[in-house]
């Protein structure tokens, strides 16, 4: 008699499965807190970027099921990096953020996306976000310079999602647009990996 394999139920290994990783990264005062509130419904605090932020928050996918999206922000500072360098590891989507306002936040960019190909095991996406549109007027980078940045980012990693999107994370225009990359990303990872699971000989549950 053929016996059928197990279940996975929804324990530790299922969480694992239906887990994405969001990393939200770049240089200090340039909205990453406040994008973080903005992706979690919590809207516009105004926050100073200090210390270690990580929360999480449930999507229902409908067809899909439900999967939990993680989002974490890299703090600033010398006495982060181990920490951060463990959120590059298992990061499975990134935003690296900018100030439109701040010339050498863009100028940062590449370092952050050398740390990514250097630390990062298994992400699919990065999206480059330019915040602060609320003060065009402000505005340091021209939208060539802009573009042709996530172009190299693009030729950098061929195999993975790259987007570019300029928001106000005071105001939340953009927001929602980005949310949805997120969350189709997500979508995609739990659909690999149900279909690998599957063809394990694994039913899912």
């Amino acid at each position: 008699m053929k016996h059928k394999k197990p279940i996975i139920e929804n324990n530790i290994q299922n969480q694992y499965f239906r887990n994405f990783t969001v990393v939200i990264t770049g240089d200090t005062l340039v909205g990453k807190t406040d994008i973080v509130n903005r992706l979690l419904g919590k809207g516009y605090k105004g926050l100073i970027e200090v210390g270690e932020y990580s929360e999480k928050r449930i999507i229902d996918t409908k067809t899909d099921g439900e999967l939990l999206i993680s989002y974490n922000k890299c703090p600033s500072g010398e006495s982060y990096v181990k920490y951060n360098e463990n959120l590059y590891k298992y990061g499975e989507g990134f935003i690296i953020v900018f100030d439109i306002t701040d010339k050498n936040t863009f100028d940062s960019i590449d370092k952050y996306v050398n740390l990514i190909k250097e630390k990062s095991e298994k992400f699919s996406l990065i999206a480059l976000i330019g915040n602060k549109i609320d003060l065009m007027n402000k505005m340091k980078i021209n939208d060539d310079e802009m573009f042709q940045k996530s172009q190299e980012i693009k030729k950098l990693f061929p195999d993975k999602r790259v987007i570019f999107r300029t928001i106000s994370a005071k105001r939340g225009d953009g927001i929602e647009e980005l949310e949805i990359d997120i969350i189709e990303e997500a979508k995609k990872k739990l659909k690999r990996e149900k279909e690998e699971r599957e063809y394990q000989g694994f039913e899912v549950i």
